[in-house]
């Protein structure tokens, strides 16, 4: 298995496939390889990876000596003038019985709730539906802690490959393409006298700014993050405080990617939500009902393959069909091209769990 985060920049991508190369057969022979990228400047936002001994001198791979915290910038000098340290990326490579051999001999209590997890869980079409209540008593440990302060099996893949961790929006600023006063402009933005800032915005909303210097704003569906870009590392706190209000923002987004493609909620009411829903060719929902609400498709581009109970058939642009509380439905795209419609939901409740899946529920194990 190679595990990678999803919010990584590499911009050397040689140096990448070099890395994975290196790490494959020490891998394959048993080893969890963990990638430490060489450090170039003093950074306090990243852990740091201690080197042990060279397991082979032509891989520049090593044994791990110990994992560090985030170090203050004096640490962080000695670390880098030592060349013993490397910044700790969070990428592993590892066999899935050997990970899971070392997972269950150090966090047994883990292991026992992702097996407990999958063993309730469903596979319906290409979508793994894991069962909530046995996944909550999962606790929440990364890699490193679990497993790889502990093992005796774990190396370090040394590599310069322009690596980033994009953790935060400074971090974003930094590796995207600037205009000449050094600002960045993603969507409908329009700005005068600015420098050095980071602007962001979604769906055609429009950002105006006069006067900024070193200044992030992020505009999505939902919500506004205005914030030095000095600071970008304390959003958490701000996330904290959203948890702590028991805001709905914190698990519903107004947009969500799903294994068929994904949907955007337009407006959300007491008694009526509005979404779009685009399938991509060849995908399909899960064939369902609601015990709550109705449904009104439109098409509004492609063409829908309908399944309304008993029937079965294409609904093309401008065309809608309804689906009754209770009436079994699924939609379908059969086409080369993404299908897009506009649902409109009336009824009493419309959160994402009034939903009976019916067809094509596997249990996994």
């Amino acid at each position: 298995m190679l595990i990678m985060p999803s919010d990584h920049y590499i911009g050397d991508n040689s140096a990448y496939l070099q890395a994975i190369e290196k790490a494959y057969c020490h891998a394959l022979n048993g080893k969890i390889i963990t990638f430490g990228i060489v450090p170039n400047y003093v950074h306090t936002g990243y852990g740091y990876i201690r080197e042990g001994k060279q397991i082979a001198a032509d891989d520049n791979i090593f044994s791990v000596k110990e994992f560090v915290e985030k170090p203050d910038e004096e640490k962080a000098r000695e670390y880098i003038a030592s060349n013993k340290y490397s910044w700790n990326s969070g990428m592993f490579m590892v066999k899935a019985k050997t990970y899971l051999k070392e997972l269950s001999k150090y966090r047994l209590d883990i292991y026992n709730a992702c097996i407990n997890t999958l063993r309730y869980s469903k596979l319906i079409g290409n979508e793994v539906i894991l069962d909530a209540e046995s996944f909550v008593d999962c606790p929440a440990e990364s890699i490193d802690y679990a497993v790889m302060e502990n093992t005796k099996l774990g190396c370090v893949v040394k590599a310069d490959m322009n690596w980033n961790d994009i953790g935060s929006w400074e971090n974003v600023w930094d590796i995207s393409s600037k205009d000449e006063s050094g600002n960045v402009c993603e969507g409908e933005v329009n700005i005068k006298e600015c420098r050095d800032s980071y602007f962001f915005t979604q769906d055609k909303k429009l950002i105006t700014a006069l006067g900024l210097k070193d200044i992030i704003i992020i505009q999505t569906g939902n919500a506004t993050l205005v914030l030095p870009k000095s600071r970008t590392q304390e959003v958490k706190k701000l996330v904290s405080q959203i948890e702590a209000d028991n805001r709905e923002i914190v698990t519903h987004d107004t947009k969500v990617a799903k294994p068929w493609g994904s949907y955007e909620v337009y407006a959300d009411k007491p008694n009526f939500k509005i979404k779009k829903i685009i399938i991509t060719p060849g995908n399909k929902i899960s064939l369902q009902s609601h015990d709550h609400r109705a449904e009104h498709w439109i098409v509004i581009k492609g063409i829908a393959t309908v399944t309304r109970g008993k029937e079965k058939f294409d609904l093309k642009e401008n065309e809608s069909t309804f689906i009754r509380p209770k009436e079994v439905h699924r939609l379908e795209n059969k086409q080369d091209m993404d299908l897009h419609i506009i649902e409109v939901q009336t009824g009493s409740y419309f959160g994402e769990d009034d939903i009976v899946r019916y067809d094509s529920e596997i249990k996994i194990c």
